[in-house]
């Protein structure tokens, strides 16, 4: 079936008589042209730059990447971190590991500087995330995944070198699943370009030595996180 389409366009009047009337009406299809090609025209701009925002938009969102897995009671891993990443939210430039563990299992997670300038810092999470780098911070839950302690200041560094202490995280998982440690540097002495070096290290100490380890992180982070209040001018900790 043969169908017809049909569209309004403007109509002018000749100026020479047609067969008996004076003035006939006839449509003027060139400017009809000019304005359809016009509306069409501005309708592929739109979209153009409706593509080239979502291109961009996408290209902008990174989502956070993860060094790898920890083995708990494994080998400790290590890598290079900036000085400042993660009291900052840097998600770029903290690293991001994994652990299994199991519910009601207490894990140590210890964290050590390898050169004297890095001030580490980490964060426990319960989960994996795939959010935007973004979304990250080190003091709360996002991503989908649960905040659930930090560690910061607990330990000595090594020689008593470097600025405040290392961290130490003793806590009891409450779940059997994956979980998430954001690693990075505080208030380091330093942010060379290519990072500052760490070891990382995730275990189960035995039953009878987790007193033992709560003791003398109590008194040994607290007198570290006092040179932190004095070095910074009265600023408490972040805890």
């Amino acid at each position: 079936m043969n169908q017809e389409f049909w569209f309004p366009v403007p109509w002018v009047r000749t100026d020479e008589p047609v067969g008996d009337r004076d003035r006939t009406a006839v449509p003027d299809v060139r400017r009809s042209q000019r304005l359809l090609g016009g509306e069409m025209n501005l309708k592929l701009l739109f979209s153009i730059a409706a593509m080239a925002f979502l291109a961009q938009s996408s290209a902008q969102a990174t989502p956070i990447q993860y060094q790898g897995n920890i083995a708990v009671n494994g080998s400790a891993v290590t890598g290079f971190v900036s000085g400042f990443g993660w009291i900052s939210d840097d998600a770029p430039n903290v690293d991001f590991w994994t652990f299994s563990g199991v519910a009601g299992e207490s894990v140590l997670i210890r964290g050590t500087r390898l050169q004297f300038q890095l001030d580490p810092a980490l964060t426990l999470y319960r989960g994996a995330t795939t959010a935007d780098n973004s979304a990250f911070v080190h003091d709360g839950s996002f991503g989908g995944i649960t905040f659930l302690g930090i560690g910061d200041d607990e330990l000595a560094p090594p020689g008593n070198r470097g600025p405040f202490g290392d961290p130490l995280l003793l806590i009891e998982l409450p779940a059997t699943g994956v979980y998430t440690i954001a690693f990075g540097g505080s208030d380091s002495d330093a942010d060379p370009v290519g990072g500052l070096p760490y070891r990382l290290s995730v275990s189960v100490p035995a039953p009878g030595t987790i007193p033992l380890f709560a003791i003398a992180l109590v008194g040994l982070g607290w007198t570290l996180r006092r040179k932190r209040i004095g070095r910074s001018g009265g600023i408490g900790p972040r805890i």
